[in-house]
């Protein structure tokens, strides 16, 4: 049996020593308001030094939350929390909880049955043998497909297929670095980490669930909040769920049935749930009278949502909500037209009109680009055309708050936004001489428990580095921004060594690929800062030569592009988001863009 891993440690409350006041501490006043003002701009500083002794009077402590709740997360976003980020942004944080992109049910499924027929052909030949309802037996196999793959990482791919690199291994690849997260060894994937599954077949989330709790994950979460066209209109997941909440009901009771197991010897195991507070269709959709209506529809919307939820057996014990309405059928192109000219569905069937000519495939990749591109800008407006709502979150935290964590997400752009988000919950944290219960009940009560950022993470990751010493009152040194660049080169190697170990035949072309992903990652390390122009401009240009460039050395030539009283400066350090020019003309959504949208 594999020994179950635990996620996160135990963290003491303890009084901070700082060298002198920041500037975010004047943004943060309000958030410690048992606190002293002295102690107060003790406690926010951006300079730690070796914590003093605790004092006797508790009026003067912080209690910092428990360490395994979500205090602060980083968003599910595809395409950009991929393990490469996740690596790149604990070397920031070391108590954020960081999800994973979303990886549908079915695939997780599917490469891990590939990979039990690998690994054990004689044994198990078919999916229906394989026992997803036995735990101990699922612990077996995932350790068997590990050792497998340890031994010979070619071997986990069909033997056709075995050793040569392809779209679909590379993305077998991928998915198996996911699952197999928490059993690699050294500190490239290091907790807490929450993997995101989407779909919305019961079976399915089931079976997913039951193969990550295998291989060592304790945090699960079922995406109901991507509006994206591909998920939400393609596959009815995603936002769309939201239409569905006895369908949602039943997914999170069959994935709490695969998880049940694990609950009895690990307190850590949790099950979650991101939403938005509603959904709308665009084609009905009117900004303009949504922005002057007031909270109360969305809020009903919501709770109705999560009432049918809090009614079912599951062991749900954390709701992520975006504080905006998701819009589906946003850039819902048909790439299927009649006179080649793309056109945008409105939901219909053919049944309503069976005079209409039967559609032809569109090949015209120009046509396809243009569809592909609406998408994506539908997916941006999503962001941003509905209101955002938070205080919404802070009713549903009310309601539900003694049952659930409940986290805020969207809009949150800086680390006072997070306090903004999170000020309620301070004014309770006075004492820290509670056993782990007491803090546990004291931070987990009729308010939010947390804040969940998104893009703003990507765009300025730097703005948030004072999240362990600011929340949860870490007194580690801070690492300089060449420190956080150096250790990420020293990972580029690594998966470049691995790769090459699995895909002995990769071609350079696809090396170019695979070295964009990496060296995307810290693009926007030195944002606001001089030099972070050249910086991305020399890596954009490099990214183009990863046939024959190791993405070490593309990132080493980039930062000689900087200056080095930059290169030295602290991660803590830094120019605020507002303050920072930006060139807002096409807005994207892609890894290496000024500003991710």
């Amino acid at each position: 049996m594999i020994p179950r891993i635990r996620c996160f440690g135990s963290l003491q409350p303890q009084r901070l020593t700082f060298s002198r006041p920041s500037l975010l501490m004047r943004c943060l006043l309000s958030f410690l308001p048992l606190v002293s003002v002295a102690n107060t701009c003790k406690a926010f500083s951006t300079s730690t030094t070796v914590p003093s002794s605790p004092s006797t009077s508790s009026s003067q402590l912080w209690v910092p939350p428990p360490s395994h709740l979500e205090f602060f997360s980083v968003a599910p976003m595809m395409a950009h929390t991929n393990r490469h980020y996740r690596y790149f942004f604990r070397q920031l944080s070391q108590y954020a909880h960081i999800y994973t992109e979303m990886i549908p049910s079915s695939q997780i499924v599917q490469v891990f049955e590939l990979a039990v027929k690998a690994s054990a052909p004689m044994t198990t030949t078919s999916s229906a043998e394989i026992p997803y309802d036995d735990p101990e037996s699922m612990q077996e196999l995932a350790f068997q497909i590990h050792q497998f793959q340890q031994q010979d990482p070619t071997a986990l791919y069909s033997e056709k297929n075995a050793g040569y690199f392809s779209e679909r291994n590379l993305q077998f690849y991928s998915i198996m670095q996911e699952i197999m997260a928490p059993l690699n060894a050294g500190d490239y994937h290091k907790d807490p980490m929450v993997l995101q599954l989407g779909g919305r077949n019961p079976e399915t989330l089931g079976r997913a669930t039951a193969i990550a709790m295998a291989f060592g994950h304790t945090q699960i979460n079922l995406n109901c909040g991507c509006p994206s066209s591909s998920v939400a209109t393609g596959n009815q997941a995603g936002a769309a769920l939201m239409l569905e909440p006895t369908l949602v009901a039943e997914c999170l009771e069959q994935m709490s049935e695969a998880m049940s197991f694990y609950e009895k010897s690990d307190n850590n195991v949790a099950l979650s749930l991101k939403h938005r507070l509603g959904v709308a269709f665009a084609n009905e959709y009117d900004a303009e009278y949504d922005h002057a209506q007031t909270d109360e529809v969305a809020y009903q919307s919501c709770y109705n949502f999560l009432k049918v939820m809090a009614s079912s057996s599951n062991m749900l014990s954390k709701v992520q909500v975006h504080a905006r309405l998701a819009l589906l059928g946003m850039g819902n192109t048909n790439i299927y037209t009649t006179d080649g000219i793309d056109t945008v569905g409105d939901g219909g069937s053919q049944e309503e009109d069976s005079s209409m000519e039967a559609p032809k495939k569109v090949n015209h990749k120009r046509v396809q680009y243009f569809a592909k591109r609406e998408a994506r800008q539908a997916t941006i407006k999503n962001r941003s055309v509905p209101p955002l709502r938070p205080k919404v979150v802070e009713q549903i935290a009310q309601d539900f708050g003694s049952r659930w964590e409940i986290v805020s997400n969207g809009g949150i752009q800086s680390m006072s936004h997070v306090a903004d988000r999170l000020q309620r919950k301070q004014k309770d944290a006075a004492d820290t001489r509670r056993d782990q219960q007491q803090v546990d009940n004291l931070w987990k009560g009729q308010a939010v428990t947390g804040a969940m950022v998104g893009r703003a993470a990507i765009n300025h990751p730097c703005s948030f580095a004072t999240v362990d010493s600011v929340l949860w009152g870490a007194t580690k040194t801070p690492k300089t921004r060449l420190q956080v660049l150096e250790r990420y080169m020293e990972y580029c190697q690594v998966q470049e060594a691995n790769l090459k170990t699995t895909f002995p035949s990769t071609k350079p072309a696809q090396w170019k690929y695979i070295r964009k992903q990496l060296v995307a990652v810290p693009f926007h390390l030195f944002m606001g800062e001089e030099g972070n122009n050249a910086f991305q401009r020399r890596l954009r240009k490099l990214s183009g030569r990863g046939e024959r460039t190791t993405a070490k050395g593309m990132l080493d030539a980039a930062a000689r592009e900087v200056p080095s009283e930059i290169l030295e400066k602290s991660v803590e350090e830094h120019t605020p988001w507002a303050d920072i020019e930006h060139f807002d003309f096409t807005k994207r959504s892609g890894s290496m863009q000024r500003t991710i949208y």
